[in-house]
């Protein structure tokens, strides 16, 4: 139920064709367009799919982390910020992170525009340039015990 899809896409839609079947795809989901708020997503896109929303102001720069909320919402504060994705089938090397494993980490870049979107799926892992960047970790019942595991 929450395994991730073996394969590696990046779904890019602007705001006015993203549903939530393409959450159920557990792929990375960037909004072309950036939003006015991205909290307004929450009250659309995520209305009745989660119980918990945690607000994070700010993001931990240059450390790969793991997503583990069943979504996340990530996304700059100022243009031209830079975010690394690694699919967690890629993600061996990130177990016991050491200066060595690090050069063997294969990721996927992105430079996104001040308030553009990223959906992030739940094991995903990401490192991001700057902690200029806002989240919202969004959870259902399921992740929200599985994701503190």
């Amino acid at each position: 139920m929450l395994q991730t899809s073996p394969i590696f896409e990046i779904i890019e839609v602007p705001i006015s064709k993203v549903n939530p079947q393409h959450l159920f795809e557990k792929q990375p989901i960037i909004i072309k367009e950036p939003l006015v708020s991205t909290k307004d997503l929450t009250t659309s896109l995520f209305k009745y799919l989660f119980l918990s929303k945690k607000y994070r102001q700010n993001t931990i720069a240059n450390v790969y982390q793991q997503n583990k909320a069943k979504y996340m919402i990530i996304y700059p504060r100022e243009n031209n910020l830079i975010l690394q994705v690694v699919h967690p089938k890629k993600s061996s090397f990130l177990k016991n992170i050491s200066p060595e494993s690090l050069k063997h980490v294969e990721y996927v870049e992105f430079r996104l525009k001040r308030r553009q979107v990223m959906i992030l799926p739940m094991y995903w892992w990401y490192n991001v340039n700057s902690e200029k960047f806002g989240r919202i970790e969004l959870d259902d019942v399921l992740s929200f015990v599985l994701g503190r595991i």
